[in-house]
């Protein structure tokens, strides 16, 4: 299980009938940076997930052209990507942000499906 992933404690007929304890996190979380230093140790920062990218750039030197290569070095990672597409990967994939619509109770993994859904949502 990775060290910032949520258990929850009850069963899952609640879980099934209340949207908010749906096991998903949203963007303003607070949230765990795993990021491995050039040691193998985490960073433990407490950041916002909104606030990923910033950090990415300020506290482990994030920077450069959109389409410079960079590897992931979240815990356990190392996946190869493009600078831009980072923050993204960071969010969906080890933090678990998604986008909920608050009509109808889908679930987007990035911010414009939702935005594009809530056009013609209900």
């Amino acid at each position: 299980m990775a060290h910032n992933q949520v258990i929850f404690a009850f069963s899952l007929d609640v879980a099934a009938t209340e949207p908010f304890l749906q096991q998903y996190h949203v963007i303003n979380e607070l949230f765990l940076c795993m990021w491995d230093d050039a040691y193998g140790l985490h960073c433990n920062a407490f950041v916002h997930g909104g606030d990923m990218a910033t950090h990415l750039r300020e506290a482990h030197g994030i920077r450069g052209p959109d389409n410079l290569p960079v590897l992931c070095r979240w815990e356990g990672c190392n996946a190869p990507m493009n600078k831009e597409s980072l923050t993204r990967h960071v969010q969906g994939t080890h933090l678990g942000i998604r986008y909920p619509c608050n009509t109808c109770g889908r679930v987007f993994t990035r911010r414009y499906g939702l935005e594009v859904h809530q056009i013609n949502c209900p």
